[in-house]
């Protein structure tokens, strides 16, 4: 599966990366690791500069329901990905609609300062 997933542990800060065409199966597989890692962590990084493939309406929907059933934890989500390409688009909107607080980003310093609350 296209993706990796690492806990930063001096910043308490799960990061997870995926590349090229990603499916519904691997953003369930990847989140599943993803929560397993590192349980109790509060700060997500998710990297998606690398995706081809967009998030349509209903994955969007089965990504937020897979995420609310398997994680309580997470109270700050940054979005990183390419300035010419969001593979999320509807991300974001979606998080507004389930009160989770998720900002996008296109530099990866930027994103883990605002997950930090470092933002100058």
């Amino acid at each position: 599966m296209p993706y990796q997933v690492e806990h930063w542990a001096e910043s308490r800060i799960l990061y997870v990366r995926s590349w090229g065409e990603i499916t519904p199966e691997d953003r369930r597989a990847l989140l599943a690791e993803a929560l397993a890692l590192a349980p109790g962590v509060r700060r997500l990084l998710v990297d998606g500069r690398e995706v081809t493939s967009f998030l349509n309406a209903a994955q969007t929907q089965d990504l937020a329901q897979a995420y609310h059933a398997n994680s309580r934890s997470i109270n700050r989500i940054a979005l990183l990905h390419r300035p010419s390409f969001n593979p999320y688009p509807l991300l974001s909107s979606q998080a507004v609609i389930d009160g989770v607080t998720l900002e996008e980003f296109t530099d990866l310093d930027a994103a883990k300062a605002w997950l930090l609350g470092t933002q100058p």
